[in-house]
């Protein structure tokens, strides 16, 4: 077969699909937009207008002409105004911001997706290492189109009048940078990521090269800096999912409060809600490999004093976690957008608490400015997910590529043979993707904790 045959013919198609059926179907707005969200809409002026009794003529003031010329309406905050429900559909949404870019985002990763699965297919049957894995730059895009889109988001905070969102997240992603300066001084022994391991072959088939090819004698490559680099990048990732965190965690109590009903309910949302942590966990070598694989728990399991499972299974299941995460996310997704989009409702209920009056348009203002950010909102609650998926997906595809190394180097006296690139890549994309979910964690049980006391 030619040099990239099947993935060139499976990519054509995948961009013909994404250019000619996004106009009659796109899963962005069948998540959203399909009439499974209601929002909220304020009644008419002239509703409102024939619930307030005149006081001796105050709505009303004569122009030049003597003609009757009416003032803007002011209406008492605890007049009893009730919102209008309306199905959220695609007409509605189209002018919302963001909602071009949340459109895009959500069906480029539905194709880059399908692109890697049926690519994967393909790799089954064939050396994959003979090919270049072209779906890789799929997912790639899509990484990048995540954090473009999260960065452009943390830009709405900044260019408030009021700074304190901006100090917010300026102290959010200096404390991340302390612990992740922190997390680089814990060895490969407690944190499964070989990261030590990977820095040290680098050096070393670094110092190879350059003696065998170019007769250089230098000293190892700085990993102090490395780390360093890594650690401000991360510091960079936990301030972007700074308000991304507060957010879920507050949909993510009203979603609770609303379902206080449901108990099944319930309990998928606080699965929802806490299934980072054994991601995290299993991450953790102590608690992770070392025990899962352990002959005490194939003593438990099987009666036998053995593994369970292979490293190779377990690094699959692991793998396979984040995917249920990922898809559990997705599947609540309504759930969190209609618990926000009720906070119109709570804003009314609130405005009635005070005394005094409030403008019409005010009060349309504070109903509608809830509607008016929904996509916002979804962009803040899929971007993060999405990002775990791509890395997940380049985790997967990166442990092959080792896994087809590391048996190609057992029968091989060589050491420049680039085992040590793909063992880099993995530790470093198994890295982000453990600390990404961390960061998330981490801002989510913040917000949880901030809005449960306020």
């Amino acid at each position: 077969m030619a040099l990239f045959g099947f993935q060139l013919v499976a990519t054509f198609i995948a961009v013909t699909a994404l250019q000619k059926l996004n106009a009659y179907f796109s899963l962005a707005q069948w998540l959203i937009a399909r009439g499974n969200l209601t929002w909220y809409k304020l009644q008419s002026e002239q509703d409102i207008r024939s619930q307030i009794k005149p006081e001796n003529g105050k709505n009303y003031r004569k122009g030049r002409k003597g003609e009757a010329k009416k003032e803007s309406l002011t209406v008492p905050r605890g007049l009893d105004v009730q919102l209008i429900p309306r199905p959220v559909l695609e007409v509605h949404v189209i002018p919302l911001r963001y909602y071009t870019e949340l459109q895009w985002m959500v069906d480029f990763t539905f194709v880059a997706a399908f692109i890697y699965s049926v690519t994967a297919g393909y790799y089954a049957y064939y050396d994959p290492l003979t090919e270049f894995n072209l779906s890789l730059i799929w997912v790639l895009v899509v990484q990048v189109f995540a954090l473009k889109y999260l960065f452009s988001l943390l830009k709405l905070y900044f260019a408030t009048e009021e700074k304190g969102e901006l100090w917010m997240c300026l102290a959010s992603g200096l404390c991340f940078l302390l612990i992740a300066m922190a997390m680089m001084l814990i060895g490969d022994d407690k944190l499964d990521f070989r990261l030590d391991e990977a820095l040290q072959k680098v050096s070393e088939e670094y110092e190879f090269l350059l003696e065998k090819y170019l007769s250089v004698k230098r000293g190892p490559i700085s990993k102090g800096l490395i780390k360093l680099s890594l650690a401000f990048i991360c510091g960079i990732i936990g301030a972007i999912l700074t308000f991304p965190g507060l957010r879920i965690a507050r949909t993510h109590l009203d979603s609770l409060r609303y379902s206080a009903d449901r108990t099944f309910l319930l309990v998928l949302l606080h699965s929802n809600f806490i299934l980072p942590v054994f991601i995290i966990l299993l991450w953790i070598k102590p608690l992770g490999r070392d025990y899962i694989l352990s002959n005490y728990v194939g003593q438990l399991m099987n009666g036998q004093e053995k593994q369970i499972m292979s490293d190779a299974a377990f690094e699959r299941g692991r793998l396979g976690l984040v995917w249920c995460f990922c898809l559990m996310r997705l599947m609540f997704l309504p759930t969190h957008l209609q618990s926000y989009l009720n906070m119109a409702q709570e804003r009314l209920d609130q405005l009635r608490k005070e005394a005094g009056k409030i403008t019409y348009q005010q009060m349309l203002l504070i109903v509608m400015s809830v509607f008016r950010y929904l996509c916002v909102v979804a962009l803040q609650y899929l971007a993060p997910v999405i990002v775990i998926f791509s890395l997940s997906l380049l985790l997967n595809s990166s442990y092959g590529a080792l896994q087809f190394q590391e048996l190609k180097e057992a029968a091989s006296t060589s050491l420049a043979d680039g085992h040590s690139l793909y063992l880099l890549s993995y530790s470093m994309i198994s890295f982000m993707l453990w600390w990404v979910c961390f960061a998330w964690l981490s801002t989510s049980l913040l917000g949880v904790a901030y809005h449960s006391i306020l």
